[in-house]
């Protein structure tokens, strides 16, 4: 015989896991509407990373600004410099480091 209590825990389980799963995928999506990003939000859409990115803010490479300490971007202009700069990422060849 099926005990009840069992097959009660095993679906609150699978409750369980599948609302993880939605809270998870909404906490890493970025909302397509929004027009201004912060630096986590433009690392996740451009899939470099937030150390890069700062580097390249510093570099004045990417199209950025600040308000107080903090660094914003816009969606428009971060993909459009993106695909202007795609060129350089396909065709970048990693650095080797002269022999000391």
């Amino acid at each position: 015989m099926i005990n009840p209590y069992e097959v009660l825990a095993n679906e609150l389980a699978t409750i369980k896991e599948l609302i993880f799963e939605v809270l998870h995928a909404q906490k890493c999506a970025i909302n397509p509407d929004k027009d201004i990003l912060n630096i986590s939000e433009a690392s996740k859409l451009t899939s470099i990373a937030t150390k890069t990115i700062y580097n390249f803010t510093s570099l004045n490479t990417i199209p950025y600004f600040k308000k107080g300490r903090r660094l914003y971007f816009e969606r428009e202009k971060l993909l459009a410099w993106l695909v202007s700069e795609r060129d350089t990422f396909v065709n970048a060849k990693p650095q080797k480091q002269k022999a000391k």
